[in-house]
Order: structure tokens, then sequence, then C-alpha cells
């Protein structure tokens, strides 16, 4: 039996913040982001770059087992960004690149607030 979890967390797309002259960012400027959420069944971290529209943002999303801690080894992920005035941008793998870490990508195309889903479906997702 297959089964799913849906993990939710708010986030910005964009900028915020200054640029240098040729309208670059130095790397000082964007540090790595990250976000770990429980359920009962799972635990998810999850570490990415800063969200910045045009440009591939991959997650590497780390999912455990609770209360085992046995790292998730089959099933799928999908990200979902949603914000107003535009459609859902999803990313998708069909298994974890190693045991416990999905790596799904998504191209944000407008700066702004937004919401960033995760779901998670699988055998050890009961």
């Amino acid at each position: 039996m297959r089964h799913s979890i849906l993990l939710v967390s708010l986030l910005g797309c964009g900028h915020g913040h200054d640029h240098d002259d040729k309208g670059g960012h130095s790397k000082a400027e964007l540090p790595g982001q990250s976000v770990t959420l429980w359920t009962e069944r799972t635990e998810l971290f999850m570490e990415y770059q800063p969200l910045i529209v045009g440009k591939e943002t991959r997650f590497a999303a780390h999912v455990t087992e609770m209360p085992t801690f046995k790292a998730v080894t089959a099933g799928n992920a999908t990200i979902t960004l949603t914000m107003a005035g535009t459609g859902p941008l999803e990313g998708a793998v069909k298994e974890p690149s190693n045991p416990g870490i999905f790596r799904p990508t998504i191209t944000p195309t407008k700066a702004g607030k937004c919401e960033l889903k995760m779901a998670l479906t699988g055998p050890q997702l009961t």
C-alpha cells in the first residue's frame, strides 16, 4: 500500500536585498536556506539555495521515518511553488538519489511571497 504525506512551509521568492553595480549578487549575500518539519510519521530536513527568478533551484530533502529515524528509501517527491497571479510550478522525482534524499528542482518565474509544499508518496510513509 502506498501512502503520502504533505509538508508545508511559507517562503519568499525574489529579492529584498541590494545588488552590485552590475546587478549581481555576492555569495555572502545569499546564504543557503534550510527547514526542518516533523509529523508523527516523518521528519523532513530540507536544504536549498535562495529562490531566484529564472534560476533553477535544486532541493536536498532528507526524509526519515519516525520514530525509528530510518531513511525513506523508496517513493516520489513533488515540490510545488504557488504564488498569487501565477499557476503552480512543480518539480518531481520518482525516487531518492540516495537513501532518504530526494532532489527535486524548480525555477521561479516571478518575485514575491510564495508558498512551497513538499509532497511525498511511498511505501514507508504509513
